[in-house]
Formats: C-alpha cells, sequence, structure tokens
C-alpha cells in the first residue's frame, strides 16, 4: 500500500530537518539543493484533500461569526520542524513579520494570496535580535501572487526575503501549509512584528513593533473539517 501525500512528506522533513545544523551563534546550513528540490516538490503536491480536510466544511468553519481574520490548524511539530496550515479570510492579511534564522515554506492549497517579502540590508547573526522601536532598513523584493491551483511552493530564506506580509486576494479564503524549519523556540528563533515607515522603489525603512492588538489566531479543530 502506497503512502499518502503528507506522510511521504513528512518523512522527508525529519530526515532533513536533523541534517541542518542550528546553534545560538550561527545560522542553520544552505539546503542542498537536493533537500530544497525534495520539499518544494512534496509540498507541491499537497492539496486539501492529501491532508484529510473538506474544502466545504473549512469554508463553512471560517464563516463562523465570532472568527477571527486568521486561523491556524496544527499538523505535526517536533524540535527540528513544525508543520501547520493558516487560513486568512477574504481581504484579510497576516501582520508584517518575521521568521528569524529560519526556512519557511508556504504551499497555497484554497484560493489565491500575495506573499510580500523584504530583505534586510545588515546580516543580522543569530545572535543578533531586534528591538522594539529598531529601524531595519530593507530591499523590497517583487510581491508574489500565488494560488492553490498551479502547485507552487514559496520558499523564505532565513534572510533573504524573510520579512514577510501575507493576504488574501478575491472573494475567497486564503488558505496555505506552512512548514518552519526549524520550529520558533521564542530565543535565537523567534517571531518579530514590523511597520512600513518609509518607503522609496524598491528600499524601505521598516520599524519594529509589539504584536498588534487587534491581530490573533482562531485554532482550527481537525474534526470539525475533516473529509
Amino acid at each position: 500500500m502506497s503512502s499518502s501525500p503528507l506522510s511521504t512528506l513528512l518523512n522527508c522533513v525529519r530526515v532533513i530537518s536533523k541534517r541542518l545544523q542550528y546553534g545560538p551563534s550561527s545560522l542553520p546550513r544552505v539546503l542542498s539543493d537536493e533537500d530544497r528540490s525534495c520539499l518544494v516538490n512534496l509540498l507541491g503536491s499537497l492539496t486539501l484533500n492529501a491532508l484529510g480536510i473538506s474544502q466545504h466544511k473549512l469554508e463553512s468553519a471560517l464563516s463562523e461569526g465570532d472568527r477571527g481574520a486568521v486561523s491556524f490548524l496544527r499538523i505535526l511539530e517536533d524540535e527540528n520542524f513544525s508543520l501547520g496550515m493558516f487560513a486568512l479570510l477574504p481581504g484579510c492579511n497576516m501582520p508584517m513579520h518575521d521568521h528569524t534564522n529560519m526556512f519557511g515554506f508556504i504551499k497555497p492549497v484554497l484560493g489565491d494570496g500575495v506573499i510580500s517579502s523584504y530583505s534586510p540590508k545588515v546580516r543580522r547573526g543569530a545572535l543578533h535580535t531586534v528591538r522594539i522601536g529598531d529601524v531595519v532598513d530593507v530591499d523590497c523584493l517583487p510581491a508574489r501572487t500565488v494560488c492553490a491551483d498551479d502547485g507552487t511552493c514559496s520558499v523564505l530564506e532565513p534572510v533573504d526575503g524573510n520579512i514577510h506580509t501575507i493576504s488574501a486576494l478575491g472573494s475567497r479564503p486564503f488558505a496555505f501549509v506552512d512548514l518552519l524549519l526549524p520550529p520558533y523556540d521564542h530565543a535565537s528563533h523567534a517571531c518579530n512584528y514590523y511597520q512600513l515607515s518609509r518607503r522609496q522603489g524598491n528600499v524601505a525603512e521598516l520599524r519594529v513593533v509589539e504584536e498588534p492588538d487587534d491581530y490573533f489566531c482562531c485554532y482550527i479543530n481537525f474534526d470539525n473539517v475533516k473529509l
């Protein structure tokens, strides 16, 4: 009996995540072309059906009146990686944030979205942390429109393009699988929030801010959306 796309992906992630070396004083090693290709291809084949999720039940759950703009379903997490699914309501976006010193893989599974990314002009080592009020000079990367139907998986590097925001396009919710290598640890692999202070062409200034007061993430119960 053949393995499911999700179990095949998880087996691959477990092996690759252990090959990456994480430490308090260095960035993770660069993924090899082979490992990167493996993750991108396996994630590219993921669909709601492969995750065991009913699109109708998911959209119904997201339409509940008391649900926030962003929802999250945890799939699996250990000390080396985290895999989950985020869902944004139509017209909504995630606040600008980073995945400090982490690789991020984004695979849409419902609807359309836009990923806007920024690269710090000054490279930061894992021991360097930003503080509330700091101003970060960045290069603005071209925005990427992503779609659940095209099988594309986007990669956010540990530094380049790591600061980002994700927005839902159109009249449907936008849901995507999110793989982080390694997971957050609130230390050298933390999440910082940013606000655009000034932009001129392809360069900008971002200010480090507190987590927005109006941002909260609701959890999705898998039993409510499974096939």
